[in-house]
Order: C-alpha cells, then structure tokens, then sequence
C-alpha cells in the first residue's frame, strides 16, 4: 500500500506552489531474495524497504511558453535493500534530500527541459 497526499495551491495565472508526502514499499525481488551463484547469493531473510517522501515546490511561468521551478525534497527510508560483495542486505536508514531546478522552454522546434 503506498498512499500519496498531495496540494496544490494557483496564487493567479502564472504562480503555483506544490506539495507531497507519500509512504512507499518495496518487496525485495526473486533474484535478491533467491539468486546463487559461486561468489554472490541472495538473501531469504530480506524484509521489504518502507520510505516516506515529503516534497515542496514553486513554478513560475515567466511567458506563454517558458517556466520556471524550484522543489525541495527529502526521503527517509527503513530496510533499504543494497548489495555487499557476497549477497544482498537491509540496510537499518538511509536519507536522501536535495533541490531541483527546472527552466521549460522553446528549444527551435521542440520543447527542451532542463533539470
């Protein structure tokens, strides 16, 4: 079950404030829980990674065909899967965070996005 909550607030025609948090789960997959191999096997005891997500951001559409955005985010997880040199484990936390920015504009033809 993954829920997601999301808001978005239009302060006038060209302003937009966004919003998120989300709860995520992921299974370990066959291979990581039943792979073999002579110098790597899977790992039967894996439990599933459990996130939660929370994100916020603004676009400003600077003309009819060009915007600008800003989101912020931060990720906290339990149970991550990763790999070591000879199987697959849980990790207990791992946390990412970070900024985005994103310009959308004509590129001669196309539409060209740059994050």
């Amino acid at each position: 079950y993954n829920p997601r909550l999301t808001a978005v607030y239009r302060a006038g025609d060209r302003v937009k404030f966004s919003a998120n948090a989300a709860r995520s789960f992921r299974a370990p997959s066959f291979l990581e829980l039943f792979y073999r191999s002579s110098s790597f096997n899977g790992n039967t005891t894996l439990r599933p990674e459990v996130a939660l997500s929370y994100d916020a951001g603004a676009q400003i559409k600077t003309s009819e065909h060009t915007s600008l955005g800003v989101t912020g985010f931060y990720t906290r997880q339990r149970d991550r899967i990763s790999a070591n040199l000879t199987t697959y484990q849980n990790a207990p936390r791992a946390e990412q965070s970070g900024v985005e920015v994103e310009s959308v504009g004509p590129a001669g033809a196309f539409t060209g996005r740059i994050n």
